[in-house]
């Protein structure tokens, strides 16, 4: 995910420069909104569901994904399978059978 690394810069910025916090706000909400958008499309198509709210699982996707960005940047010296992205998404399928 080539953006990400600009995202986390964007964010840090935003810090310093409080006259950007609503443009921040509204890149990440329209982000979390995209992403959430994108997911229901996806459990729809392919019969799944989620345990949470749809909201909920974007939300918590992308600040794993932003944080583990984070979580680098400042020189972790972990491995990528130390943060696991994965186990953050509770997808089954809606009719288990």
């Amino acid at each position: 995910m080539p953006a990400v690394p600009l995202a986390v810069q964007a964010m840090s910025i935003t810090r310093r420069r409080p006259e950007l916090h609503a443009v921040a706000e509204h890149d990440l909400g329209l982000l979390f909104h995209q992403a959430q958008r994108y997911l229901e499309a996806i459990l729809d198509r392919r019969g799944w569901a989620v345990d949470r709210p749809v909201e909920v699982e974007a939300r918590t996707f992308w600040s794993t994904v932003l944080g583990a960005r984070l979580i680098s940047e400042s020189g972790f010296g972990g491995r990528s399978s130390d943060i696991d992205l994965a186990g953050v998404l509770t997808v089954r399928p809606a009719n288990p059978i």
